[in-house]
């Protein structure tokens, strides 16, 4: 058995048990093999091992994260390009999903946390993305592959939350572009140009790769005459010793030495790639590491400092609304009760385009237990194209807003609109499921539902459900619907279950005024007690 850092990859096809159900045994083959022709050429690309395949299934390993993210980019993009042209029975959906740490490799196959961890993750990513965890993230190359930050997550069977990130796929960056450029499809597959391992730089021909050794040696011994002759020392020296120094502070967690340390080798060498990508990590360590100190305002405050001083720096401020988002819970949590709602509107001003801070902001406050703001800044986040689909949204709007009690509240209401907007089949399938097996907040919201759309329901469930969860108002709204019901026999059925309801409904504080009245309405109905 061997323990190797690797970085392991999941890959997972959206839909294919569907599929494939519903499909010959012909059209499973030809689905799988499609699939395979489009992503194997993709791995291979990016110094991938295929560790094993199940159905339509990847386990692939890598040596650097920085390949590993950018390989599942280019699948992704493979994909796009597959899908524009390829029947609506033939377009292809994959989720991506990357962990890396120290795993044990025996017998060609891979275990431990780190890919447990992998498949949990793979789990919850969206088809067409690529998430990938902390430990990726604060060892990859952050320059190549733009990233936005979701959030913890906790996953089944790993003891300790884990805080994940997606690829940032914007059309119009660098690294898009480069994609669309250097990625294309063929017969036989995809062919991949000038996206070699290790990065985005162009892999030259061969003629050229021996005019750059031919110069490097001649560079090299001019280099060593002028050292044999008393020259200067050679420019390479102290940015090596600078690198060497830097690597070891970051290993070691301190982050801010590390910068300290890169002040003087950046302003004689600001253009050498390695000397930027240490400051990278340098910035992001030491940003990361306020912050899980609960300091975001001050790792704001700082980065914006390094900046103004540091031009060099400018491009980590894709930091900002992400610390903005974190610093804003912060205020949100210290504010007096009758102004805590003003900074998360001030905060969505901020960011009227951009619904990843949003939607960050949103996951930190769900804990919280105060339901309004996490539902409407997710609200605000799928209107601004952020995560759309995602189940964690999903998830909260049904699980910790329909499904608990005060259904009349304005965050009810507000979950309700943005289900319907965003997640229209998923809002049914709910409905359907609570209204069956749900607790009596989500029986209600479940019966909204339906009847918004006209759907069969449960009325015994329904009006039960109202007596149970001793809702006044929800009982007043049971009477127009029982006054609009033109069925005779379903509406003598409603009738009799909410009298029944109406019978058994608490004659305490204002809820014995909502009983009578209903009481005195329903002969009027037609419904009166025998």
């Amino acid at each position: 058995m061997v323990s190797r850092h690797l970085s392991v990859m999941f890959t997972d096809m959206r839909g294919f048990t569907a599929r494939t159900s519903a499909g010959s045994r012909a059209r499973m083959t030809a689905l799988i093999a499609q699939h395979e022709k489009l992503l194997l050429p993709v791995f291979r690309h990016f110094a991938g091992k295929v560790v094993k395949t199940i159905g339509d299934a990847f386990l692939v390993i890598f040596d650097s994260p920085t390949d590993a993210v950018l390989c599942g980019v280019a699948i992704q993009e493979v994909l796009r390009q597959h899908n524009a042209k390829a029947p609506e029975d033939e377009r292809l959906e994959v989720r991506v999903a990357i962990n890396s740490g120290e795993v044990d490799h025996r017998d060609n196959d891979v275990y431990g946390e780190p890919v447990n961890i992998a498949a949990r993750l793979e789990g919850i990513a969206e088809a067409g993305e690529v998430y990938f965890t902390e430990s990726v993230y604060l060892s990859m190359n952050k320059r190549e592959a733009p990233s936005t930050e979701i959030g913890e997550r906790t996953f089944q069977g790993i003891p300790h939350p884990i805080r994940v990130y997606k690829v940032t796929q914007d059309p119009h960056s660098e690294l898009f572009q480069q994609l669309a450029q250097n990625i294309h499809l063929t017969d036989q597959g995809p062919v991949i140009r000038h996206l070699g391992p290790l990065g985005l730089a162009p892999k030259r021909n061969w003629w050229w790769v021996g005019l750059g050794v031919g110069a490097a040696i001649a560079a090299l011994v001019a280099v060593a005459v002028l050292w044999d002759r008393g020259g200067p020392a050679p420019a390479t020296k102290p940015v090596a010793t600078a690198n060497s120094a830097v690597e070891t502070l970051l290993t070691e967690g301190n982050f801010h030495a590390a910068l300290q340390q890169l002040q003087g080798p950046l302003q004689a060498n600001p253009t050498d790639t390695a000397l930027r990508e240490l400051a990278g990590r340098a910035v992001n360590g030491y940003v990361d590491q306020l912050v899980k100190q609960g300091r975001a305002s001050e790792a704001m405050q700082w980065l914006r400092n390094e900046i103004r001083t540091q031009p060099i720096l400018e491009r980590h401020a894709n930091r900002f609304p992400e610390l903005d988002a974190r610093v804003t819970v912060e205020r949100i949590r210290t504010a007096p009760r009758n102004s805590v709602y003003v900074p998360m509107y001030e905060f969505a001003d901020r960011h009227p385009r951009n619904g990843e801070p949003l939607y960050l902001a949103a996951t930190l406050l769900e804990k919280d237990g105060d339901t309004f703001m996490p539902a409407w800044l997710y609200e605000r986040a799928l209107d601004r194209g952020s995560h759309r689909g995602d189940a964690q949204v999903l998830r909260y709007l049904t699980g910790q807003v329909l499904s608990k009690p005060l259904s009349y509240h304005p965050t009810h209401k507000a979950a309700h609109a943005t289900l319907k907007k965003h997640y229209p089949a998923e809002r049914l399938r709910w409905a359907r499921e609570a209204m069956a097996n749900g607790n009596a907040a989500a029986v209600i919201s479940a019966w909204q539902i339906l009847a918004d759309e006209k759907l069969p329901a449960n009325e015994r469930s329904y009006y039960e459900a109202l007596g149970n969860a001793a809702q006044g108002k929800e009982l007043d709204r049971a009477l127009p619907t029982l006054a609009a019901e033109t069925n005779p026999a379903r509406r003598r059925h409603q009738a009799a279950v909410l009298q029944e309801t109406v019978d058994r409904y608490p004659a305490y504080y204002n809820y014995g005024n909502v009983r009578d009245r209903i009481a005195k309405e329903l002969p009027r109905l037609g419904a009166p007690k025998q």
